[in-house]
């Protein structure tokens, strides 16, 4: 049986280094549109640390979140979400063809990005969160590329 690590706790990492989410209800999802860069940087140190899977730094984002705490339109609500996608996606590939120059890839499998979808529902529709009642409500879009 072939074993996957999947990386630690992102909201952690960001306020080890120094980000202080207190009561902000995007919670670590705000920085995809402060410190992009910084997001990067914590997918990197996960793989760096031996992360087969990276989760997108996207727990706590959402159109309306987006709209509601940063002021920002429908459309760039979604690019704001689908940009924390994107920085995982881009913090993979940097480390994998540095992986690949070094030789390192031999070593190790590529590594997968999961999205990563918080209780939505629990702010938005005031329901309780893991119940499932709010289901019908949430839609994935997968990709491989």
């Amino acid at each position: 049986m072939a074993f996957k690590v999947v990386d630690g706790g992102f909201s952690t990492e960001l306020e080890l280094r120094g980000f202080q989410f207190g009561d902000d209800p995007l919670w670590s999802a705000r920085v995809i549109y402060t410190n992009p860069e910084e997001i990067k940087k914590v997918h990197t140190s996960f793989l760096e640390s031996g992360a087969d899977i990276i989760e997108s730094g996207t727990y706590q984002a959402s159109v309306y979140g987006f709209q509601k705490y940063l002021g920002l339109s429908v459309d760039e609500s979604k690019q704001l979400v689908a940009k924390g996608i994107q920085l995982a996606k881009e913090s993979r590939d940097e480390f994998w063809e540095d992986c690949k120059r070094s030789g390192a890839d031999k070593d190790r499998c590529y590594p997968l990005v999961a999205g990563c979808v918080g209780p939505y529902a629990v702010k938005v529709l005031n329901v309780e969160e893991y119940s499932g009642t709010y289901v019908d409500t949430t839609s994935i879009s997968v990709s491989h590329k």
